[in-house]
């Protein structure tokens, strides 16, 4: 992941007082896009990586599990979540996907259940 040429923001639930996600990085250049956390040993967990415009991931080439949320864009700084999908496991042959999302967050095994992100939340940035 190329952090030093990302955009950073925090994330937050549901309102302005609960941060989620310390250091969110965009990912909108197609190589980042492409090659998203793939070789990374470890996600920080204060860390997480938001794929726009992406509504299908897989797990190849990947060295640690993560939880990933589906995204529908609401307006530029605000996302409902569609499906989640806890501790999904490096190598994972089949892709995920929700052909309704607009967005891909890739976040730290656990970050689901820590949060108590269920389907229906609403995600915003400051």
């Amino acid at each position: 992941m190329r952090k030093e040429k990302m955009n950073i923001f925090k994330l937050k639930k549901n309102n302005p007082e609960q941060v989620i996600v310390q250091k969110c990085y965009l990912a909108t250049h197609p190589i980042d896009k492409f090659f998203g956390l793939m070789g990374e040993d470890t996600l920080f967990s204060e860390e997480g990586l938001l794929i726009e415009k992406c509504n299908s991931i897989h797990m190849w080439f990947m060295k640690c599990a993560l939880d990933i949320l589906f995204l529908k864009k609401i307006d530029q700084k605000s996302w409902q979540v569609l499906s989640i999908h806890e501790n999904v496991k490096p190598w994972k042959m089949l892709p995920l996907s929700h052909l309704k999302a607009d967005d891909t967050l890739e976040v730290n095994t656990g970050f689901i259940n820590k949060n108590g992100i269920q389907h229906g939340d609403l995600l915003c940035t400051e």
